[in-house]
């Protein structure tokens, strides 16, 4: 069983690496638009 789940978590590794990325990515966005957003107009995030 233990070997069946080994091979699960690689498979999966690189895919939830990607996602991590992705994630990160977005977040950084999302940050950057934060600081461009409040430092004019609140307004502007809703």
């Amino acid at each position: 069983e233990e070997k069946g789940s080994d091979a699960l978590i690689k498979f999966h590794l690189p895919k939830l690496r990607e996602l991590r990325l992705s994630f990160v990515r977005i977040e950084e966005q999302l940050q950057q638009k934060w600081s461009d957003g409040l430092s004019f107009s609140p307004a502007y995030l809703c």
